[in-house]
């Protein structure tokens, strides 16, 4: 049985550091063709989960920021030391811990209550299956984890990623398995769209999301949820495979060996191009870069992708230094300082 808090993890979502992220390992079982990380069983990358971080993350949670831990991969359940030693560290600190996985430790519902009954503060289960994990991964080892998880009261999602982030013949097949073991009302099921990550092998129909004129003008939930990343760096967001892209510019907060992690997420004082992202977005501050950014808001981008002009503006040191200089005398700098105070509860303004 999980002791862990009742509340679901998706609640926290919407709360500016109100999640923590770890990208535990980047090592998987599985070499799934539509894989976005690069991950596969040949890398062997991952976070050292040693005294002083897991002091640090206490200490992160104590100071009353963070709400819930999230943990992503590569395949997580590979470093079972690190997750017991993390889901001890929930159950203690009371907070829900979450962990994206493929499912592949339940040979059996048997085997995977037996797995999930040694991680009690492992409160969500976030499984992942579709036509390419299948291809791996039985997906009725999926659907034996699911029904493990249930039986040991734990929450779970089920996601799968199809071209058009539309039921198709698998989810369909995957939601008869679930409704004939009596499970399908009883997960949360998420259908997101093929990105065209970069991989070995491009996928025809990662192609097939249509492309549109310039950039989602959305402002940025992602900046919502930080990521301690496998060197122990800070991504200010959750989306990783933009880290290297970015390694030197502010979304960056810090490294947990220089700094304590307390302090990096700290509220206190928040890079003014990470409040204008948050509450206005990355294509707002791409409008502050003259001809430069004229070519980024013209530029083709798929539909609803946020990521790519962000990436665009803070992985370049000469547009980041532009931004913060236009944005420090903007009529709208006050606005949108106000605006991030309401957003995320915080007083920002002097």
């Amino acid at each position: 049985m999980s002791a862990a808090p009742p509340d679901r993890i998706q609640g926290h979502y919407a709360t500016f550091r109100g999640i923590l992220s770890l990208y535990l390992t980047n090592q998987c079982n599985l070499t799934c063709d539509h894989c976005g990380t690069g991950s596969g069983p040949k890398m062997k990358t991952a976070l050292a989960i040693n005294s002083e971080l897991e002091a640090q993350i206490r200490r992160a949670i104590q100071s009353g920021g963070i709400k819930a831990i999230h943990l992503s991969g590569g395949e997580p359940f590979l470093r079972r030391r690190d997750l017991v030693t993390l889901s001890t560290l929930a159950q203690e600190e009371k907070v829900p811990l979450a962990v994206n996985t493929n499912g592949y430790w339940a040979f059996s519902v048997a085997r995977g209550e037996a797995v999930l009954n040694t991680l009690p503060g492992l409160s969500h289960i976030l499984l992942s299956t579709d036509i390419y994990h299948a291809r791996e991964l039985p997906i009725e080892r999926v659907v034996d984890a699911a029904q493990a998880a249930l039986l040991c009261e734990r929450q779970v999602e089920i996601g799968t990623v199809t071209p058009f982030g539309r039921a198709d013949a698998f989810t369909e097949r995957l939601d008869a398995l679930l409704r004939a073991r009596g499970l399908l009302d009883r997960v949360n099921r998420v259908m997101s769209v093929l990105d065209k990550a970069d991989r070995p092998v491009p996928l025809d129909e990662s192609l097939l999301s249509p492309w549109v004129t310039g950039p989602d003008p959305r402002p940025c939930a992602l900046v919502n949820r930080p990521t301690i990343l496998e060197n122990r760096s800070v991504l200010a967001c959750c989306n990783t495979t933009i880290a290297s892209q970015v390694a030197q510019g502010p979304l960056i907060l810090g490294h947990v060996d220089q700094t304590p992690l307390d302090q990096i997420l700290s509220h206190d004082k928040i890079d003014p191009l990470i409040q204008a992202l948050r509450v206005a977005g990355p294509a707002f501050l791409a409008s502050f870069l003259g001809q430069k950014g004229e070519d980024l808001l013209n530029a083709p981008y798929r539909q609803g992708d946020i990521c790519g002009v962000c990436v665009a503006v803070m992985g370049d040191p000469e547009r980041v230094s532009r931004a913060r200089a236009q944005l420090a005398d903007h009529p709208h700098s006050r606005a949108i300082a106000m605006a991030f105070e309401l957003t995320t509860g915080r007083p920002q303004l002097p």
